[in-house]
């Protein structure tokens, strides 16, 4: 045995032996330098990591895409209950109840939501829930409809109610005292030359749909809480106009305050040809045939009542005073034609009151006109003429004419179908309500919740 050769049974020698044998036979070492090679290779891994999670963010994508379209559709959804609320709103405004559902229903179908299918929409006038239940200026729109899914009906397998709710509401925004009603006309309210017309905290409105409904031409000035126009509104340059709210036009027209106001012809004659001159009289209410007139110097007081002039007018001539508390005079006439109209002068002292008892007919009027006259009617005269309440004239013109200021201490209004100012006048609604006068409402609709 030399001095380099291990004992075989050396465990040394032996371990040596058993390697050297593994490296003959399977080349150990370059199978061990690969895999180091492939283990510290990057690419690999970031394709094999990238594959692995292909399908979380194909999944997380889809649903993201999903929630989108369905907050989108719930913004849709929220238009579409919000236009059905105003415009069932709308119809309150106008009067129509009944078109409330379907005005609403078709404004939801305007904006993608029509009722029937899988789709709802729920009008309801007054609201069944929320603040405004049971309100009846109130109106409320439901609209609600399925959302397929796509990538969440994986993990859901009912489809998601979409809904939305609104609910629009009447407020009053303000009231005319001076109301044009005729919808044909040119010129629905009209101030010329130098008129100064001043109306104390209410709007001057005009159910006309011409481009100058309201029209103010020369110097004057105009003062109102604000104009009211379903037509076009002109004002000239060199007027002088002060308004409170901005003034609207192309507007809806404002609904007749006495539409339904019942105007008989007083039954048979208790005066023939009335006729007061320089003299104090009292009279009584009745059926005035032929006119009432009061010339110079007389000085008469109307007891509290209903006045038919049939077949005539009222005409009050220079120098004479007429007075009454609680009193209203009609207008009539056997035939359209010879209904009368109302005649002030000037120079006159007139004071006249309407009515105020809850159980007046004609609670809150003044003066009134049968619907098919066609006398246009005149109120001149000076600053002591006084009207407290309505003045009704729904097919004919009223005219103030003259330095005037026909103001009652707290409520004169004008529903007329056509209404020039060419004076200066001042009108004033704060006491119109204790008076009993119907308000001519300018109503707007807001959406509440």
């Amino acid at each position: 045995m030399t001095p380099f050769q291990r004992h075989p049974r050396d465990p040394e020698a032996h371990r040596a032996t058993a390697s050297d044998g593994l490296n003959r036979k399977w080349g150990f070492p370059r199978a061990l330098r690969v895999l180091r090679r492939l283990l510290s290779q990057e690419n690999g891994n970031t394709l094999m990591v990238v594959a692995a999670s292909m399908p979380a963010v194909m999944m997380s994508l889809g649903l993201g895409v999903e929630g989108g379209m369905m907050y989108l559709l719930r913004r849709q959804a929220q238009t579409a209950a919000d236009a059905a609320a105003i415009s069932g709103g709308m119809e309150l405004v106008r009067g129509q109840h009944a078109a409330v559902t379907g005005a609403g229903r078709a404004a939801s179908a305007a904006n993608g939501f029509t009722n029937g299918g899988v789709v709802s929409v729920a009008v309801n006038n007054p609201p069944e829930q929320g603040t405004y239940a049971t309100d009846p200026a109130a109106v409320e729109a439901v609209v609600s409809r399925p959302h397929p899914l796509l990538f969440a009906s994986l993990f859901n397998a009912v489809d998601p109610m979409i809904s939305a709710r609104a609910v629009a509401k009447v407020h009053v925004a303000g009231e005319a005292c001076v109301l044009a009603l005729r919808p044909n006309a040119i010129r629905g309210v009209e101030t010329s030359g130098s008129a100064s017309v001043n109306l104390q905290g209410c709007t001057l409105a005009a159910n006309t749909k011409s481009s100058s409904a309201l029209y103010m031409s020369g110097s004057g000035a105009l003062y109102a809480e604000s104009l009211w126009s379903a037509g076009g509104i002109y004002i000239s340059g060199s007027s002088s106009t002060q308004f409170e709210q901005p003034p609207m036009e192309y507007m809806w027209p404002l609904p007749d305050p006495y539409a339904s106001l019942p105007i008989p012809t007083g039954g048979g004659c208790t005066t023939t040809n009335a006729s007061y001159s320089a003299a104090t009289v009292t009279i009584n209410p009745g059926v005035y045939c032929g006119g009432i007139s009061f010339g110079s110097g007389a000085n008469v007081t109307l007891n509290p009542g209903t006045y038919y002039v049939r077949d005539g007018n009222f005409n009050v001539k220079a120098q004479a005073v007429v007075k009454g508390t609680g009193v209203t005079i009609i207008l009539t006439g056997t035939t359209a034609s010879t209904v009368g109209a109302v005649d002030i002068n000037a120079n006159t002292d007139v004071t006249l009151s309407a009515p105020t008892g809850s159980s007046d007919t004609y609670r809150g009027l003044t003066f009134v006109q049968q619907r098919n006259g066609t006398a246009d009617s005149k109120f001149n005269g000076g600053s002591r003429t006084k009207i407290s309440g309505g003045i009704y004239f729904p097919n004919t013109r009223v005219t103030w004419n003259g330095d005037n200021t026909y103001a009652a201490p707290d409520c004169t209004q004008v529903v007329a179908a056509v209404v020039t100012f060419t004076g200066n006048t001042t009108l004033n609604n704060a006491g119109c309500k204790v008076r009993g006068v119907k308000p001519v409402s300018v109503d707007l609709v807001r959406l509440v919740e």
